[in-house]
């Protein structure tokens, strides 16, 4: 498979990230191929995409980045992972343990700022981890939302010292 390095989207995003990353470009670090639906407004972007913007990584077998337009400026409304397993990591605060989500699919939707993992779903926190067929974080609300779970949640912890 050949990997093709695609050009940076610029994006004017909020995201669940650090404040300071917000402002920063989404660039596409990697993929094997994409394909542009100007009816759609959408980019997909299939085989080994590796996406970041400053602290956030996801990682997927495709992904899909819908826009909307916005006084002129296409923006990202959502970005759609697949993978066995697709995987996100963000840095929600500089003295913690970055998020990280697994899962069959990912959707992060800009506004209001959310991530829903789907399918075998796994978040990892510091010590703190949870299990579920769902998981959502509403990054506005800083709430984490499951279905069935299992897991362990060490309060106190969530910086990623001592989990032994």
């Amino acid at each position: 498979m050949r990997a093709v390095l695609l050009s940076l989207i610029v994006i004017s995003s909020t995201s669940l990230a650090l404040e300071s990353d917000r402002s920063l470009p989404i660039n596409i670090l990697q993929a094997d191929r994409s394909e542009w639906d100007n009816q759609a407004n959408e980019v997909r972007y299939f085989g080994n995409v590796i996406v970041v913007q400053g602290e956030l990584r996801i990682e997927a077998d495709s992904l899909v980045v819908r826009s909307e337009d916005i006084n002129g400026t296409a923006t990202v409304s959502n970005i759609i992972a697949t993978g066995t397993p697709a995987y996100y990591r963000d840095l929600l605060n500089p003295n913690e343990s970055p998020m990280e989500l697994w899962g069959n699919t990912l959707t992060y939707q800009v506004s209001p700022e959310r991530i829903l993992a789907e399918g075998d779903a796994r978040m990892q926190k510091g010590c703190n981890q949870q299990q579920s067929p769902t998981i959502e974080y509403d990054g506005e609300n800083q709430k984490l939302i499951t279905g069935k779970v299992s897991g362990s949640v060490l309060p106190g912890l969530a910086d990623g010292t001592d989990c032994e």
